[in-house]
């Protein structure tokens, strides 16, 4: 993928492995914000500091599947 995200934000859902972490290096490899959520914190964390080292990168730990996480 070669597609800019110059100045644009993507949520990646499952960001902290797998397909979903190679998306959000794309991600902000091309200039954008990656924005991931996972389940397991370290590797919530771990996924961030990796991303961070060539741009913009958060993390949110939460499970999805459960109503209560989902507003916190």
């Amino acid at each position: 993928m070669s597609e800019s995200f110059e100045g644009r934000k993507a949520v990646i859902v499952g960001g902290s492995s797998g397909m979903g972490l190679a998306t959000a290096h794309q991600v902000v490899a091309g200039g954008g914000t990656g924005v991931i959520t996972g389940r397991d914190q370290d590797k919530v964390g771990a996924a961030v500091d990796a991303l961070s080292q060539n741009g913009k990168a958060w993390g949110i730990t939460a499970e999805l599947t459960d109503r209560d996480q989902v507003d916190t």
